[in-house]
């Protein structure tokens, strides 16, 4: 897992700081889709 990281964050061109934002993207991104899909199951049990 840590060795994904570390590969994740060599990946990743510019700074630190660019990867940090790239990491809040990602999470920002996960907690949309599962919004999202949230919002499609509940849509699809009420109607």
């Amino acid at each position: 897992m840590a060795s994904h990281n570390k590969l994740l964050h060599e990946g990743v061109p510019g700074s630190s700081g660019h990867s940090l934002a790239w990491e809040v993207m990602v999470v920002l991104a996960c907690g949309l889709g599962i919004w999202l899909v949230m919002m499609v199951f509940f849509v699809g049990v009420v109607v």
